[in-house]
């Protein structure tokens, strides 16, 4: 039985050197992990130069903001409708604040396929839109023919600042909005100018442009005989290089005309 105690006695002796191994091995292992935690490098922030002065040239440009915007202008009673282009890169809450010489005018914002329709308050998801303003007619007096409009819109983040201006329309006739016409045929000239990017002209329907494309400078007869309607209205509509435009609608009065 003396070999079984040697046995023993061998393997003993080579779980203890087993063990001692291990602890020296586990030893060595954290030393080296704190060494390395010690001499980690450090985090550095790397800021792009460019970018923030490219933000910062945009957030100057017109004045303009990432977080507001200003509209400012008058329009024809009853006749005329001023549309903004922006885009918002996040959800937010429609605030806008009315200046003190917007009397008669109002607004809403919409989707640039008229899908949908945002007031004050609302919430806003992030997407392409319109400002879209027009008279309010409980606020405008009938003896006024042009009226103002001061907006300023918070609560939204633009992509880059909204363009808050629009394309000039100087129209030397009609001088009149509303025209009546008297007995007779009639020959009536559209003629002025615009330094938008785009002009159409056309009668007035459903769609909210008008189909022909027209020069800057613009020259358009119509004719009203017995056979045209007693009553039609023709737009005209200027578009500037951000998307901004003016649609201004001319009406006609005509008695010799057919009743529809």
């Amino acid at each position: 039985m003396r070999w079984y105690k040697y046995l023993f006695i061998f393997f003993l002796f080579l779980s203890v050197a087993l063990i001692v191994s291990f602890l020296f091995e586990r030893d060595v292992v954290n030393n080296s992990k704190e060494a390395f935690s010690e001499k980690k490098a450090p985090v550095v922030e790397i800021k792009d130069s460019k970018s923030e002065e490219e933000t910062k040239d945009k957030i100057e440009e017109n004045n303009g903001r990432l977080d507001q915007v200003n509209y400012k202008g008058e329009l024809y009673r009853d006749a005329e409708t001023h549309y903004y282009l922006f885009t918002t890169t996040k959800d937010g809450k429609i605030q806008v604040e009315w200046g003190e010489n917007t009397i008669g005018s109002d607004f809403i914002i919409t989707t640039q396929n008229w899908e949908s329709v945002y007031y004050n308050g609302d919430l806003l998801p992030a997407g392409n839109y319109m400002f879209v303003i027009t008279t309010n007619p409980a606020e405008t007096s009938s003896d006024s023919n042009i009226v103002t409009y001061d907006f300023n819109v918070l609560g939204l983040t633009f992509c880059e600042p909204p363009d808050p201006t629009l394309p000039s329309l100087t129209v030397e006739s009609p001088v009149e909005v509303v025209n009546r016409l008297g007995e007779g045929e009639h020959t009536v000239t559209f003629q002025g100018k615009t330094d938008g990017t785009e002009a159409r002209f056309g009668k007035f329907t459903k769609s909210d442009l008008p189909d022909t494309v027209i020069n800057n400078s613009f020259h358009e007869e119509i004719s009203f005989t017995t056979s045209s309607p007693a009553y039609s209205a023709y737009r005209i509509t200027v578009i500037n290089k951000a998307g901004n435009r003016i649609n201004r609608n001319y009406e006609f009065l005509y008695p010799s005309g057919k009743q529809e």
